[in-house]
């Protein structure tokens, strides 16, 4: 350009010198000019004796005044950028009175590839194409950061417009990767990048909580409860995005203070098992589970996979999530995580609310259960408390029981009323409470130490969780048995124990047992066995066998005893680890009688105690069975009872689903058994 301004100036100085001289016609040199393909505007001076024009034989050569009358003169020219891929030429005519000049301008082609010379593609495999306009021959080249994944699928050698085609491979890692590649001839290169996202959403933090094992998971098969360790990992996102990750593992861990590694399925049983991630379920008793909150909204996890890798102090973590809608939701992280210990925690059942249940004719005081399962020991010295049941007695009056009480609650195990059987009816203070029942790890009672038991604080947060402190005395019992299930002996152990358990998400308050008046009574509800079968063998030498079963929960309130004296051949094979068997025994009518006979209800004692009876959970109220029948199916038990309490008899009728458990041989305990 700089010499084409040159040359152009030369021009101008001839053009002026000739016209001084005023002569009839202006004489000009022919010359010829090259322009570059960006084109250029110029300035043209000149003076004239007489009327002048000028014009090129191309429109892309243009003036800002094409004629004029003689004098100084100034045109400006245009030459507009070459768009095209040949080298062009105009012709430029310039005359004044009877003489021409002309000169030419030859404007370069362009040399240059494409447009964009940065492409950004989405993680799966796919070919791009580039636009490639050249009048030279080119070659394409694949840089080093890209020859893994690059390759070079089609490209032209030959001067004419037409497409280099690239395949890029699926970008099956956690975060974006950028590569270069390039398109060369012998003089011009053009660069382009590629950059292709990952398949997952990258977070930038990450943070963990070991929780141990925050809920008590029974496991029917061993009859053991689960001993799973449980972590919550929190994936956040630099736009928002909170992902919680609930990864359950069975195994023995070596650190608490590492995330467990490992492929994570998801825990459709519920049963925490290993290598599985928890998802909420609908009662709610998931404290942890997977979850995506995106947008201020919570989407619910049915399904997916979770992948936990550990090397060097970083971890690599991806999860694919799937909702209810089968929408995929792909996140990765990379990097250090740190773990913090909350595994000294607890997790709530849903608390029962009984109202004045129980207190109604003494305190009118309201009352509680809040079951606790405990997830770590409270010291190395003391045993390991894994479940502690409080009764906790709160205010008087009409209340909707919908909260639990709040504030420091003295230990105080209620009297019974001083009556022959209504042994449910307590004076129970105002602000008080008791441990109800409770066990260590190995499933040994936990009782609290007669007069320490200690103070029980319960406070709500503002978030709707709950924080609960006791501290007392409590006791160990451990019992120790043969192979016939017979208590051969027994140790206790006391100590001290101090637990604080803050931020515990508290389920639903439910309706616990309600109050029924004495009097004749249906029985409508699903009974299930309280207990397994106890078989006594024959105990009144009528070659028949006899069995005592309870079934509770008879319309949330009643337990009926029975005593069953049945006839035909049974034999008890152990089974089910050499404690229980399962054979079922005979079905059919049985009516009451006083006397030994077969296929009847007897009103049996053992170690003189009544085992023949039904009792009212609300009052207490022990009813003894003294006449009428009970029909047994498979299926189902039809009541027809008669039972006497306090020189009343009533009536106990209806028929409803039963589920009858196993038998424990008791054959040994015969002589214990007397009508």
């Amino acid at each position: 350009m700089k010499k084409l301004l040159f040359i152009l100036a030369a021009l101008f100085a001839l053009i002026a010198v000739s016209c001084s001289k005023e002569e009839d016609a202006l004489t000009l040199t022919s010359t010829t000019f090259a322009i570059s393909n960006s084109g250029a505007t110029q300035a043209l001076s000149f003076n004239a004796n007489g009327n002048w024009t000028i014009e090129s034989d191309k429109d892309w050569v243009t003036f800002d005044k094409e004629s004029g009358a003689s004098g100084d003169m100034v045109v400006e020219m245009t030459i507009a950028p070459n768009t095209t891929y040949e080298e062009r030429t105009a012709k430029v005519t310039l005359q004044s009175g009877g003489k021409t000049s002309i000169f030419t301008v030859n404007q370069s082609e362009v040399n240059e590839f494409g447009s964009s010379s940065v492409c950004t593609i989405d993680a799966k495999a796919q070919d791009i194409a580039v636009d490639v306009k050249a009048n030279l021959a080119y070659s394409v080249t694949v840089a080093d950061d890209a020859k893994d994944w690059i390759t070079i699928t089609k490209t032209k050698s030959e001067p004419v417009e037409g497409k280099a085609i690239l395949h890029v491979s699926a970008n099956a890692g956690i975060g974006p990767r950028t590569g270069h590649f390039t398109i060369s001839t012998e003089e011009y290169s053009q660069t382009y990048e590629i950059i292709q996202n990952a398949e997952f959403t990258k977070a930038s933090e990450a943070s963990a909580v070991y929780l141990k094992n925050v809920q008590k998971i029974y496991d029917s098969e061993n009859w053991e409860y689960t001993n799973f360790k449980q972590f919550a990992v929190t994936l956040k996102t630099d736009d928002g995005d909170e992902i919680i990750l609930a990864l359950n593992d069975t195994a023995t861990l070596s650190s608490t203070s590492e995330v467990v590694t490992g492929t994570f399925e998801v825990d459709a049983a519920a049963d925490h098992s290993d290598k599985t991630f928890s998802i909420k379920s609908t009662d709610g008793h998931e404290k942890y589970y997977t979850t995506v909150i995106s947008g201020g909204k919570e989407i619910s996890i049915v399904d997916g996979e979770i992948n936990v890798a550990y090397e060097d102090g970083t971890y690599t973590i991806t999860a694919v999530l799937v909702d209810a809608a089968e929408t995929e939701h792909r996140y990765s992280y990379q990097g250090a995580i740190t773990v913090t210990d909350e595994s000294f925690g607890a997790n709530a059942e849903a608390p029962e609310f009984h109202g004045t249940y129980n207190t109604y004719y003494t305190t009118k005081t309201n009352e509680w259960t809040v079951q606790l399962y405990i997830s770590k020991a409270a010291n190395s010295s003391s045993p390991y408390v894994s479940s502690l049941s409080f009764r906790v007695f709160g205010e008087t009056g009409d209340l909707s029981g919908e909260d639990l009480p709040t504030g420091t609650f003295t230990y105080n195990y209620p009297s019974d009323i001083e009556s022959p059987y209504a042994t449910g009816i307590q004076n129970a203070p105002v602000n008080t409470f008791y441990i109800a029942y409770g066990s260590d790890i190995d499933g040994n009672s936990i009782s609290a130490t007669e007069g320490k038991g200690g103070t029980l604080t319960i406070s709500k947060n503002a978030d709707g969780t709950y924080n609960f402190v006791y501290s007392g005395s409590l006791s160990q019992t451990i019992e120790t048995y043969d192979d016939d299930y017979n208590l051969i002996g027994s140790s206790t152990t006391i100590f001290d124990y101090s637990g604080t358990f803050n931020n515990i998400y508290v389920p639903a308050v439910s309706q616990g047992l309600k109050p029924f008046p004495d009097t004749d009574y249906e029985f409508s509800t699903i009974m299930s066995s309280s207990y397994p079968c106890m078989w006594f063998g024959d105990p009144f030498s009528t070659g028949d066998n006899l069995f005592v079963f309870a079934l509770r929960n008879i319309n949330d309130n009643y337990t009926v005893q029975l005593a069953l004296n049945v006839s035909g051949d049974w034999t008890y094979t152990k089974n089910f680890l050499n404690k229980y068997c399962n054979t079922p025994f005979k079905t059919g009518t049985f009516e009451f009688s006083n006397t030994a006979a077969s296929d009847a209800i007897l009103p049996i004692k053992y170690n003189d105690i009544d085992y023949c009876y039904i009792i009212n959970g609300y009052t207490g109220t022990k009813y003894l069975i003294s006449g009428g029948s009970v029909t047994l199916t498979d299926k189902t038990i039809t009541c027809d009872l008669q039972a006497t309490a306090n020189g009343k008899t009533y009536n106990f009728t209806g028929s409803t689903p039963a589920v009858f458990y196993f038998a424990i041989d008791y054959s040994s305990k015969t002589a214990n058994v007397t009508l």
